[in-house]
C-alpha cells in the first residue's frame, strides 16, 4: 500500500523526486536531517521555473560558501607570510 502511495506522489509531482535527488547528491550524509523540510518544499515547487530558480539559489549558496572558505584560507596563509594564487586546471 505504501508503495502505491509513493508512486501516486511521484506522478502528482515528479519534480519532487528530482529536487530530493539533487539535494541528496549535494548534502550526502547530511540529507537525512533536512529530508522533512525538502519534502515540504518540493510539494510547492510544481512548475519548471520554480524548480530551476530553487536549484539556482542552492548553487549560488554553495558557490558563495566555497569562495568564502577559499578567501578565508588565503587570509590565514597571508598572515603566515605565504602568497596564494588559485588557478583552474586549464590555466597554465
Amino acid at each position: 500500500m505504501a508503495e502505491n502511495s509513493n508512486w501516486l506522489n511521484f506522478l502528482s509531482n515528479p519534480r519532487s523526486h528530482y529536487i530530493k535527488k539533487s539535494m541528496f547528491e549535494i548534502l550526502k550524509e547530511r540529507y537525512g536531517k533536512h529530508e522533512q523540510i525538502l519534502e515540504r518544499l518540493s510539494s510547492h515547487l510544481i512548475v519548471e521555473k520554480d524548480l530551476k530558480d530553487f536549484l539556482a539559489m542552492i548553487i549560488d549558496v554553495y558557490e558563495i560558501g566555497f569562495f568564502k572558505a577559499v578567501e578565508d584560507q588565503k587570509e590565514q596563509l597571508k598572515k603566515l607570510g605565504l602568497g596564494v594564487k588559485i588557478t583552474s586546471r586549464t590555466e597554465n
